[in-house]
């Protein structure tokens, strides 16, 4: 491995070797199921995710639906101290990569690039022809709450 070091307020750099090795690298971040999300033709989801700290972060999700996994589908960020809306994005992704889900249900998993201690995750659906939204359980349960 390397490293690059920055002085001269960041206007210079150089590149050492390390001869010691950079060892092993982890995800460093939250992965949140949204259990048993309808994947009907006339079913509007809701996928949402908050953050609650104070820096942006990345999201990505994978479905799993009848023993296929679909994904990785990187959907977006959610900017500091705000909530984000990914249901569009997940549909636009499965969508843009071939895919078409139109029965059954289905596990959302989302890997968030963030703690779960600033993050809160929701999922629901509601069918078109309804007014009630149906909020669905979630990995971090304490987490769920109403859009």
């Amino acid at each position: 491995g390397q490293i690059e070091v920055f002085f001269d307020d960041n206007a210079q750099s150089v590149t050492l070797p390390y001869s010691n090795g950079l060892g092993e690298w982890g995800w460093n971040g939250t992965e949140v199921y949204i259990y048993a999300m309808p994947f009907d033709d006339n079913v509007s989801r809701t996928v949402g995710v908050s953050n609650q700290g104070s820096y942006a972060f990345d999201v990505t999700a994978n479905v799993h639906h009848q023993e296929t996994v679909y994904g990785p589908f990187e959907l977006g960020s959610v900017a500091a101290n705000s909530i984000t809306q990914f249901s569009e994005a997940l549909d636009q992704a499965m969508a843009d990569a071939g895919y078409s889900l139109s029965s059954g249900r289905g596990n959302i998993v989302l890997q968030l690039a963030a703690t779960e201690s600033n993050t809160m995750v929701y999922g629901g659906y509601k069918l078109d022809t309804d007014l009630t939204f149906v909020n669905l359980a979630t990995s971090a349960q304490t987490n769920l709450v109403t859009p």
